[in-house]
């Protein structure tokens, strides 16, 4: 089970694999987050965890309409509206596509370490009053370095 948020990091992987530019990469993670906060508030907060299998229901057709229609009441222009829904659809055919993969096998049993030491050092965060947004930060770097380094591959320098 995953909070909310340790979706981002693989929404990153996501996003690098579109080889979208940094400052792309930047305002789609934005519109991630935000997608994440309506629907950690659309549901109250009822929900803490979540399985990969239950996120992916969240990007539903039917959860992506809901969402369309909050982001039309907040006023937002409407290509704004439909580049953030477009790269949802993206993000749920990707994880569709890849769910074999071990780099976003979210029941791995590294992975799952991984986030729950994440989830401890973000606790601490909370505890000692650090900013939301410097939390924020450092949930998305650190989850960002972990997926990077299962995959890296050192280079051989001559």
């Amino acid at each position: 089970m995953y909070k909310l948020y340790n979706f981002e990091a693989i929404f990153a992987l996501f996003l690098k694999s579109l080889k979208i530019s940094r400052n792309g990469q930047k305002r789609y993670l934005a519109f991630f987050r935000s997608f994440i906060n309506w629907l950690h508030y659309s549901l109250e907060a009822t929900i803490k965890e979540l399985s990969a299998v239950a996120f992916l229901g969240f990007l539903s057709s039917d959860s992506l309409s809901k969402y369309r229609e909050f982001l039309q009441k907040s006023k937002l222009p409407k290509t704004s509206i439909e580049i953030r829904i477009e790269i949802l659809e993206q993000f749920r055919l990707f994880l569709e596509t890849h769910s074999d993969s071990p780099i976003i096998d979210l029941k791995n049993p590294e992975i799952v370490a991984e986030m729950s030491i994440l989830d401890d050092f973000i606790a601490e965060l909370e505890d000692k009053g650090a900013k939301p947004s410097t939390i924020r930060s450092y949930r998305s770097d650190i989850a960002q370095f972990l997926f990077f380094l299962r995959n890296y591959e050192p280079v051989q320098r001559l």
